[in-house]
């Protein structure tokens, strides 16, 4: 596990091309790949979220339009 304070986020984008998110903080890049990501994003502008749980992409059928994280790659910079 790692934690990230939000005060160290510089700048995020968001690819619906390639439903991910990349996060770069300071310190890491982040990059959250999955399904529905968009409400996710906007999110984690507001800095609401408090963790982040990867889930296994079979369960992607079973939620609707909830976003889900498959993959989460953290670069230490």
């Amino acid at each position: 596990m790692l934690f990230l304070y939000y005060t160290y986020l510089v700048a995020g984008d968001f690819l619906p091309e390639d439903n991910k998110i990349m996060l770069g903080f300071t310190s890491h890049n982040v990059t959250l790949a999955g399904v529905h990501l968009e409400s996710l994003y906007v999110d984690l502008m507001r800095h609401l979220p408090k963790n982040v749980i990867c889930s296994n992409e079979r369960y992607n059928q079973v939620e609707d339009e909830k976003p889900i994280v498959n993959v989460i790659e953290i670069e230490k910079l």
